[in-house]
């Protein structure tokens, strides 16, 4: 994944109001509002480590077994393992954070780092023909329903991802 200044990324390209200072202190503790008709969610803090990805796509694919979205976990394993390594590598922030809310047929799972100045860029796959990265936005944007960049005021930024298990809602 490239990354850039801030740029308009996501699929539903849409602009975050930036947030004061005092408000930035609120939206970082509290977890963001879950899309409609969505269920339960879950909060995973952990160090910026190089563990930290692994550890994150192992807690995302033991909620999605449990709430019996055993089709989203692969899908859910590669979109976290993504963006938690780009957050690792390009959010120099002490602490990464994982909200995931589950749904009868679908996850959310949106990650925090605290460097809104550089934002995932998606680019075409013929840039990367040769180099070894750049490709993770990629994967998330072939798998996932929806994916975009929030800014959370002056000193952080979120990444999201909406998976849908669309056998699940079909056989409803």
């Amino acid at each position: 994944m490239r990354w850039g200044d801030r740029a308009t990324v996501g699929r539903q390209r849409e602009h975050e109001t930036a947030l004061g200072d005092d408000d930035m202190k609120i939206a970082a503790l509290v977890p963001p509002e879950p899309p409609p008709a969505m269920g339960a969610s879950y909060r995973f803090t952990a160090p910026n480590l190089p563990t930290t990805p692994k550890i994150a796509r192992d807690f995302v694919a033991v909620l999605l077994r449990t709430a019996n979205l055993s089709r989203l976990v692969e899908p859910a394993r590669v979109c976290t393992s993504e963006v938690v390594t780009n957050a690792h590598w390009h959010g120099r922030t002490p602490l990464i954070t994982l909200d995931v809310t589950l749904g009868r047929w679908s996850t959310t799972v949106l990650v925090r780092d605290n460097n809104p100045n550089e934002l995932p860029l998606l680019v075409p796959a013929d840039r990367y023909a040769r180099d070894e990265h750049g490709r993770g936005l990629l994967l998330v944007d072939s798998l996932a329903a929806d994916w975009n960049v929030r800014i959370l005021g002056e000193h952080a930024k979120a990444v999201y991802f909406t998976l849908i298990d669309h056998e699940g809602s079909a056989a409803a």
